[in-house]
């Protein structure tokens, strides 16, 4: 079962690191529509700058978690290149369990402003048309709710490996 779980998760996390490069390429189609639109001397399209900072919230945070497990976030490594493995490794657990506090806050404050953005229908501005934010704001806490599980997966991890050890 718990096998399963993973392959699912490690599925998952692929998927979303193509969502969010397909994502990028959307960016980069309509900047560049408008880029070649007020060159040609026609007007620049209403809305995206706007969309594509929605859009730059969503390759962020729906590829979080997909960059962690393949440890391609930003890391120092100054300190850890200096210490034996036990200490880098206890390092890393309390850098992992800050993040899981810190990114538990991050979840838990994005949920609340993401049902205040529902409430009270807030509108994105700079668009035509009335654009709702909470879709732009619900993916943070998606984003983070994975990474959530991607910590503790690493926790979890770590420690097996060290009651293994021994």
């Amino acid at each position: 079962m718990l096998n399963t779980l993973a392959r699912v998760y490690k599925r998952w996390l692929a998927v979303s690191g193509y969502v969010s490069g397909l994502i990028v390429l959307v960016m980069a189609a309509i900047t560049i529509i408008d880029i070649v639109g007020r060159a040609t001397g026609w007007y620049s399209i209403l809305g995206i700058y706007e969309m594509s900072q929605a859009l730059m919230v969503w390759v962020v945070f729906v590829g979080i978690a997909y960059a962690h497990h393949l440890g391609s976030n930003i890391r120092s490594e100054t300190i850890s290149q200096r210490v034996g493995p036990k200490t880098r490794d206890i390092i890393l657990l309390v850098s992992l369990l800050i993040g899981l506090f810190v990114f538990i806050s991050v979840f838990y404050t994005n949920t609340a402003f993401t049902s205040l953005s529902i409430v009270r229908h807030e509108i994105l501005a700079g668009i035509p048309r009335p654009t709702p934010v909470w879709p732009i704001k619900i993916a943070i806490p998606f984003g983070v709710f994975f990474l959530l599980i991607q910590f503790t997966i690493d926790i979890v991890q770590m420690v097996r490996r060290w009651m293994r050890r021994g």
